[in-house]
């Protein structure tokens, strides 16, 4: 792959701009043609994935695409501390975790004198 990325740097205008672009970020020059040759294993599987030619307007609508999911509105991730729900349904396993979670707790309660 790196005489083809090396091969595709000199040769090919969307292999050239990946590297432009690469190096335009302070990569060093191996590392900016090991970037080439992701993008080439990239447009290698869509050939076969697709079983069509290399065309570069497919590969800018991608790019494009990708931008616009990057512009999307994030998802809440605080969904996983929403309030614990005693009617919903749960498997077997996790009534008994909950039983054995209220009985620990019972316990330290009677064993600190706390009365309830």
């Amino acid at each position: 792959l790196y005489m083809v990325a090396f091969s595709g740097i000199n040769h090919n205008p969307v292999i050239r701009q990946v590297y432009k672009a690469s190096r335009k970020k302070g990569m060093v020059r191996n590392a900016a043609i090991g970037v080439c040759m992701h993008k080439i294993l990239r447009i290698v599987y869509g050939m076969l994935k697709n079983n069509t030619m290399f065309d570069p307007a497919i590969d800018i609508a991608n790019q494009l695409k990708d931008k616009a999911v990057v512009n999307k509105k994030p998802v809440d991730k605080n969904r996983r501390f929403q309030v614990l729900d005693e009617s919903a349904p749960i498997s077997r396993r996790q009534t008994q975790k909950r039983k054995a979670q209220n009985q620990s707790q019972n316990e330290n309660i009677i064993e600190s004198g706390i009365m309830t």
